[in-house]
C-alpha cells in the first residue's frame, strides 16, 4: 500500500471516530431530552384524564347520594321507591338502580329485564356488604353483570331510617363510557390509557374484552406501583407510567410504544449517520487531492531513482532542487550520490578492460596444461586396473578360506549348543520322573484314605439299620399303648425317616468313593507308565550327547586347518593390496592434478565471462 494511501486511511479513521463520538454524544443527549418531554407530556395527559374521571365520578356520586336521601324519606314504601327509581333522569344517568332490603333481601329496581332468581342472596353481594360495613358510599370492583354479561362497576350507598341500617342501594355504571373517555386521550399516537383497580383488574381498557382481566394477562412484567417502568412485549419495548388515583384506589396507566414515541429520534440518528458518512467520504477525497499535490516533488525524485536503479539511467542527469526545504535536501543528496557513482563506474570500466585481456591469455595456458594431464591419466588408469585385478584374485582366495573357517566354527558352536540342550533335556526329564514318582505315592495314599472312608460309611450304615430297627420297635410299642402312645409313635416315625435318609446318603457317598477309587487307580497306572517312558528318554538323551561331542571334536580339527589356509591367503592378499594401494595413490594424485587444472581452466573461463558481463552492464550507464 502506498504511503499516501496510508495517510488518507489513518486520517479517515480519526475523522470517522471523532464525528462518530460526537454523534453518539449528541444522540444520547437528545434521547434524554426527548424522553423527558415524553414523560412530561404523558404526566400532563394523565393529570387531565384523572381530573376528568374524578369530576365525572363526583357527579355520579353526588347524584347517587341525592337519590339515596330521597329514598330515605320513606324507604319502606316500596311503591314510592319504585316510582322514584323509574324516573327518566335516573335511568339515563345509570345502567340500573336498585334498593335491597336488609330484612328480607328483596330488591326494588328499575331494570325490567333483570330477574335475580331464587339463588340470589342480596345480603351477600359486594354492593350490599360494602356500604353496611363502611357506613358510607363505595365503588365496587369490576364484575360481570348477570343480565347483560358486560363488565360493570357499581356505586353503593347505605340506607338508614332513624339511625338504623335497613338496606343498601346500588347504581350500576357501564365501563364503556369510562373507556371512551380514557381512549379520547391522544398519547403521541404511540399508545393508550387504561384504568386499573387496586388489585390490577382492568376497569377501562381500549379493548372491551380485556375489562375485568388482570393486567398481568397482557403485560406480565408490570409492577403495580406509582412509577414509570419499561417492559418488553413480543420484542417491542414499552414505557408504562402509573398514577395512583387515591380517591378510589385506582391506577391510571399510560402504555406507550417506545419505538413510535421516539421515532423522531431514530430519524435524527439515521440522518446523523448519513451526513457523517457523506462528510467523511468528501473529506477523504479532498485529503487525497491535497496529498497528491504535495507529493509531486517526491514523485519526481522517485522517477529519477527508478531510472538509475534499472541500469539504463543517465548518470549525467541531475534533479532540479525544489523550493520546499524537505524535498530540496533529498534532491541535493541524490545529486551528490549520482556524481560519486558516475566516477566509480568510470574507474570500474577501465579495470574491466584490463582484466578481460589478461584472462584470455590465462585461459589458453590452462587448456594446454589440461591436455597433457589427460594423457598421463590414461596411462595410469591402465596400470591401476591390472594391479587391482591381481589384488582381487588374492582377496577372493583369502575370503573363501575365511568363510570355510567361519562355517566350521559355526557348526562347532551349534554342536556344543545342541549337546548342552540334550544335557538340559535329560536333567529335566530326570526331574520329571522324580516328580511322577512322588505323584504315584500321593495317589496310593489317596486310595488308602478312600478305603478308610468306605469303612466309616459301613459303620454309619450299620448304625442307621439299628436306628431304623429301634424306631420300628418303638412304633409297635406305641401302637400297643393306644391313644397315650400316639405322640411317641410320631417321634418314632420321624426317627425311622431320618435313618432311611442316612442310609440313602451313605449309599450315594459309597458310589462316589468307588468312582474316586477307580479314577485314582487309573491315574496311578498312567503315572507309572510315564515314569518308565521318562527313564527311557533320559538314557537316549545321554547317547545323543556322546555323539554330539564326537562331532564337535572332528569339526575342531577341520577348523584348525581352515585357519592355516586363510592365514596364508591373507598374507598374499595383503601384499597385492599394498601394490594396488600404491598404484591407486599415484592415480589419485594424477587425477587431483588433472582436476585442479580443469578447475583452474573453468575458473578462468568463468572469470572471463563474468568480466565480459560486468563490462556489458557498465556500458549501459552514460558516464
Amino acid at each position: 500500500m502506498r504511503f499516501s494511501y496510508k495517510i488518507v486511511g489513518v486520517s479517515a479513521i480519526l475523522l470517522l471516530l471523532t464525528v462518530g463520538l460526537l454523534s453518539v454524544q449528541q444522540q444520547s443527549t437528545v434521547k434524554s431530552e426527548v424522553e423527558g418531554l415524553v414523560l412530561s407530556s404523558l404526566n400532563e395527559i394523565e393529570n387531565g384524564v384523572l381530573n376528568t374521571i374524578d369530576a365525572q365520578l363526583s357527579n355520579k356520586k353526588s347524584l347517587a347520594l341525592a337519590i339515596t336521601q330521597a329514598v330515605q324519606m320513606n324507604p319502606n314504601d316500596r311503591q314510592y321507591v319504585k316510582q322514584l327509581l323509574d324516573q327518566p333522569a335516573i335511568k339515563d344517568s345509570f345502567l340500573a338502580v336498585g334498593f335491597g332490603y336488609e330484612a328480607d333481601g328483596s330488591i326494588v329496581d328499575n331494570d325490567p329485564n333483570w330477574d335475580p332468581g331464587a339463588g340470589y342472596v342480596t345480603q351477600a353481594r359486594p354492593w350490599f356488604t360494602g356500604p353496611k360495613q363502611t357506613g358510607g358510599l363505595i365503588i365496587t370492583d369490576p364484575y360481570i353483570d348477570v343480565s347483560t354479561g358486560n363488565t360493570i362497576v357499581s356505586i353503593a350507598t347505605p340506607v338508614y331510617q332513624q339511625g338504623t341500617f335497613i338496606g343498601a342501594m346500588y347504581f350500576d355504571m357501564e365501563l364503556e363510557a369510562l373507556a371512551n373517555l380514557v381512549n379520547s386521550a391522544n398519547l403521541l399516537d404511540a399508545g393508550y390509557l387504561l384504568v386499573l383497580a387496586a388489585d390490577g383488574t382492568a376497569i377501562a381498557h381500549p379493548q372491551a374484552e380485556n375489562n375485568g382481566k388482570k393486567i398481568r394477562n397482557f403485560f406480565a412484567d408490570v409492577n403495580l406501583q406509582d412509577s414509570a417502568q419499561r417492559v418488553t412485549l413480543e420484542g417491542t419495548p414499552y414505557m408504562v407510567i402509573m398514577r395512583h388515583y387515591q380517591a378510589e384506589d385506582w391506577y391510571i396507566v399510560s402504555i406507550v410504544d417506545e419505538d413510535k414515541a421516539l421515532a423522531a429520534l431514530a430519524k435524527l440518528r439515521n440522518s446523523s449517520i448519513l451526513f457523517t458518512t457523506i462528510g467523511v467520504i468528501i473529506s477523504v477525497f479532498v485529503l487525497m487531492f491535497l496529498i497528491k499535490v504535495l507529493m509531486r516533488p517526491l514523485d519526481s525524485l522517485n522517477s529519477a531513482i527508478q531510472e538509475v536503479a534499472s541500469g539504463k539511467g543517465d548518470l549525467t542527469k541531475r534533479i532540479e532542487v525544489s523550493n520546499t526545504p524537505e524535498f530540496a535536501s533529498l534532491a541535493q543528496g541524490f545529486n551528490t550520490f549520482t556524481e560519486s557513482l558516475q566516477l566509480q563506474i568510470q574507474q570500474l570500466k577501465q579495470l574491466g578492460d584490463e582484466i578481460v585481456a589478461s584472462g584470455d591469455e590465462t585461459v589458453l595456458d590452462s587448456q594446454k596444461s589440461a591436455q597433457a594431464t589427460s594423457k598421463q591419466m590414461q596411462e595410469l588408469d591402465l596400470l591401476a586396473t591390472a594391479i587391482h585385478e591381481m589384488a582381487m584374485s588374492a582377496n577372493e582366495v583369502a575370503q573363501s578360506a575365511q568363510h570355510a573357517s567361519e562355517a566350521a566354527l559355526e557348526v562347532d558352536k551349534n554342536t556344543i549348543e545342541g549337546s548342552k540342550v540334550v544335557s538340559d533335556t535329560a536333567l529335566s526329564i530326570d526331574a520329571l520322573s522324580g516328580r511322577i514318582e512322588q505323584a504315584v505315592e500321593q495317589v496310593q495314599k489317596l486310595e488308602t484314605a478312600t478305603a478308610n472312608i468306605e469303612t466309616v460309611l459301613s459303620v454309619i450304615n450299620d448304625i442307621a439299620d439299628q436306628t431304623n430297627l429301634l424306631a420300628l420297635n418303638a412304633a409297635i410299642e406305641a401302637a400297643r399303648a393306644g391313644e397315650s402312645g400316639r405322640g411317641f409313635a410320631v417321634v418314632a416315625d420321624e426317627v425311622r425317616t431320618l435313618a432311611q435318609r442316612t442310609q440313602e446318603s451313605t449309599t450315594e457317598i459309597r458310589d462316589m468313593i468307588e468312582q474316586l477309587q477307580a479314577g485314582s487307580g487309573a491315574v496311578a497306572a498312567a503315572m507309572d507308565e510315564s515314569r518308565n517312558t521318562a527313564s527311557d528318554a533320559v538314557e537316549k538323551a545321554r547317547f545323543a550327547d556322546e555323539s554330539l561331542q564326537n562331532i564337535s571334536a572332528a569339526i575342531e580339527r577341520i577348523s584348525t586347518m581352515n585357519v592355516q589356509i586363510a592365514s596364508a591367503a591373507q598374507e598374499q592378499s595383503h601384499v597385492a593390496e599394498d601394490i594396488s594401494g600404491n598404484a591407486v595413490k599415484i592415480k589419485d594424485l594424477s587425477t587431483e592434478v588433472s582436476e585442479l587444472a580443469q578447475s583452474s581452466n573453468e575458473s578462468m573461463e568463468n572469470q572471463r565471462v563474468s568480466t565480459s558481463s560486468q563490462k556489458s552492464l557498465l556500458d549501459r550507464f552514460v558516464v
